[in-house]
């Protein structure tokens, strides 16, 4: 049977040093003899022993040899007396002890890895018995003929090994872990050279002319130093004026005046066409493709994370127009103090090192930045100009980081310092402005009238989709699109939403929520068109923002609402009914929690959190769990409400009618309605909720409370049905941790 180790018997340190020192000798034999073996036997060879043996004595509390049977014993090697972790364990495993003596294969459950032994400079040995504490750890010595060893073990010499300690065939190509190339004679050339970046660059050099026959060199590049003579060259495209070409034949004309060259025919002479260098010049004026483009901000009013370490990242793409004239960047941002506030902008060109616009960006404790910058007027660090003459596509990233933490009573901070959103301030708009000559559009300065034709100047095919012509007969301008001539045509009115067009309601008129040009008016209560919600304002922080689109308000975490309440509120106001479900709210405490939402019993706008496991409370004088998050335990309103609260919860959450209690002891109530009287008309008066609001327990009598009340106490509640309820005073006797808490907002 095996022996569990009693707290009184282990290892005496004093007795087992000797035979500790025995062991590590040894130890040190037995692993010199597997080097030996390792080293001179045949490959074919009995494999060295994996195991070596210590001894020792195992004492009990009296000094007298521990009796004998079997222990679990661990034994572990350190590097050092004082090291914190073993380099080999090994247990517990089970050592049959005989008159106090022991002898243990170290290695048998766990290897003795020849490389981990190697590697320990200073071995101590610990052994520790069954769940005792380790007995103090015994150094290991080696044996005279196992320094032998050390010499492998440290061999690192030039001519200590000789040719003729090697056997022969002893290094061949098949015994070697790399590739080489052989040759027939000392420093001769290679015989089998045939490799992928086995000759360096380095280390080839021509002493004549390289002949490929009829073979071609492709390369991706080439730079030569000489001359390039080829019968025939072929390119896609010459890089550079030109100037040094030869052999293309110019013709002696030039362009005349008024001309611009458009291009060279075959025989070398010049092409010329009608213009001044650009379509203004060319046409007086009367056409430009200069244009200034802006691109906004995807996100007005983007948070910024107040000292996270993370910057405010916003991204605007910038289309494909044309060549800039010009670069503007305007920021528009708000912030506690500016002094602390980096501004960043990244390029479609860079996106590692880009512009500082600024930093710091603004005076200490200064609240708003409006500010540019362009190619004449430089940012902190970097250089807009050269942006000029190239095209301005892409995505411009701006990065806004505040350094500081913000402090919200500080003055003009309240509004700006949000602690439990971490954020201080906003982006509250960028934009990337770009003068260009485009590629894409051309713009007439002044009107552009089309000759009043009596019939089509040409017949509409594919080829000629998109000509245009003003048609005499109908007074209206008329398109080509492929197939048939179109009329073109204000239809603004005509009750269908078409491109420009953000609503149309039929009509011509202003004040309908559609105006006169079929356009919308987000803020005027009306939800018209493309509008989503209307609640009457531009604020964009409530349930419809300000360009009547619904937020995530209530719904996400990140934008809470006040209570259910709160959230139907500004969803109706803005058009929409909310339905039943669970919502985020921030609590009157502080602490963002998900509610469920009554969205549908008397109008909607209950709130309700469930605690599972609270604190116990019998009276409304307690305190709760409700409380720490500024709420308290529901009070029922009306018998709505208690259909609704016990559809949806459990009834071991109302073991006590929460919410109504009187102040007083003792009383019949037995001949009056369990109600508020001031809300239903008839009721219990003295019986109240905290906040004296409405209540509603039954619309009948009932045989409680009948007298055996203590003020202030909760009354048990043993019947959930609706229109049933039935409950007991009972002399205070009932309490409950687990409970409904509300806001109680909705009165």
């Amino acid at each position: 049977m095996m022996q569990r180790s009693p707290s009184l018997l282990r290892v005496a340190a004093p007795r087992i040093r000797p035979l500790a020192t025995l062991a590590a000798l040894m130890l040190a034999t037995v692993l010199l003899a597997t080097v030996l073996l390792a080293t001179v036997l045949p490959s074919d060879a009995v494999a060295a022993p994996d195991t070596s043996m210590v001894e020792g004595v195992l004492h009990a509390g009296g000094g007298q040899p521990a009796a004998d049977g079997t222990y679990q014993l661990t034994f572990s090697l350190y590097q050092g007396s004082a090291a914190q972790s073993a380099v080999w364990s090994e247990g517990p495993v089970d050592v049959k002890v005989t008159g106090g003596r022991f002898v243990a294969a170290l290695g048998s459950k766990t290897p003795l890895a020849a490389k981990d032994l190697a590697a320990l400079k200073d071995p101590w040995l610990g052994v520790q018995v069954g769940s005792d504490p380790e007995l103090p750890r015994q150094e290991l010595f080696a044996t005279p003929m196992a320094r032998v060893a050390g010499l492998a073990a440290g061999l690192s010499c030039d001519g200590c090994v000789q040719g003729d300690q090697l056997a022969n065939g002893g290094i061949a190509a098949s015994k070697i872990g790399f590739n080489y190339a052989a040759s027939s004679t000392k420093a001769g050339p290679a015989l089998d050279l045939a490799c992928t970046g086995c000759v360096s660059v380095a280390e080839m050099k021509f002493d004549g002319d390289v002949d490929l026959g009829g073979n071609s060199i492709k390369a991706k590049n080439g730079t030569f130093s000489g001359d390039v003579v080829a019968k025939t060259m072929t390119a896609n495209a010459f890089v550079g004026d030109g100037s040094g070409l030869t052999g293309v034949k110019l013709g002696a004309a030039a362009c005349k005046t008024g001309q611009v060259v458009r291009g060279i025919a075959a025989d070398g002479s010049l092409l010329c066409t009608a213009g001044g260098g650009d379509v203004g010049a060319a046409t007086g004026g009367l056409l430009s493709t200069e244009f200034t483009d802006a691109q906004g901000a995807p996100q007005a009013n983007l948070p910024i994370p107040d000292n996270t370490g993370a910057d405010a990242s916003s991204t605007i793409t910038f289309p494909d127009l044309g060549t800039a004239k010009g670069i503007k960047i305007a920021v528009k941002i708000s912030n506690t103090d500016l002094s602390t506030v980096r501004i960043k902008l990244l390029p479609p060109d860079d996106k590692k090192v880009g512009y500082l616009l600024c930093d710091p960006c603004g005076e200490k404790d200064a609240k708003s930045l409006e500010a540019e910058w362009s190619h004449s007027k430089a940012p902190k660090t970097g250089d807009l100009s050269t942006w000029l003459g190239n095209n301005p596509k892409g995505e411009w990233t701006l990065l806004v980081n505040d350094s500081s933490f913000c402090v919200p009573q500080a003055p003009g901070n309240a509004t700006l310092c949000d602690l439990s959103a971490k954020t201080d301030g906003l982006i509250i708009d960028w934009s990337v402005e770009a003068q260009t000559i485009s590629t894409k559009k051309i713009a007439a300065t002044s009107a552009l009238q089309l000759s009043p034709l009596s019939s089509a100047p040409l017949p509409c095919t594919e080829n000629h989709m998109g000509a245009l012509y003003f048609d005499k007969a109908s007074k209206s301008l008329r398109y080509c699109d492929g197939s048939a001539w179109r009329t073109l045509a204000d239809t603004c009115g005509n009750g269908i939403v078409e491109p420009n067009e953000q609503c149309d309601d039929g009509n011509n008129a202003d004040g309908d929520g559609c105006s006169k040009t079929c356009q919308t008016t987000c803020g005027d209560k009306l939800v018209v068109g493309a509008e989503e919600c209307d609640d009457g304002n531009q604020v964009g922080t409530d349930a419809c923002d300000n360009s009547c689109k619904l937020t995530a308000y209530g719904t996400d975490k990140a934008m809470p609402g006040t209570s259910c309440l709160d959230i139907f509120t500004q969803f109706k106001a803005a058009g929409v009914t909310q339905k039943d479900g669970s919502y985020w709210i921030k609590a009157p405490k502080g602490q963002v929690i998900a509610v469920d939402c009554d969205m549908s019993s008397e109008g909607g706008g209950y709130t309700y959190f469930t605690v599972a496991s609270g604190k116990t409370t019998s009276r409304s004088t307690d305190d709760n769990t409700c409380k720490d998050y500024g709420l308290d335990i529901v009070y029922p309103r009306s018998k709505a409400q208690w259909t609704w609260m016990l559809a949806k919860y459990d009834t071991s959450y109302f073991s006590t009618i929460p919410g109504v209690t009187k102040s007083g002891n003792g009383g019949s109530y037995t001949g009056c309605v369990m109600r508020d009287p001031k809300s239903y008309g008839s009721g219990c008066g003295d019986w109240k909720v905290p906040d004296g609001g409405r209540w509603w327990l039954r619309d009948s009598t009932y045989t409680e409370p009948n007298g055996d009340y203590t003020a202030n106490c909760w009354l048990s509640m043993y019947q959930h049905t609706p229109g049933d309820i039935r409950f007991n005073d009972g002399n205070c006797s009932y309490s409950t941790s687990k409970y409904v808490c509300s806001t109680n907002d909705k009165k």
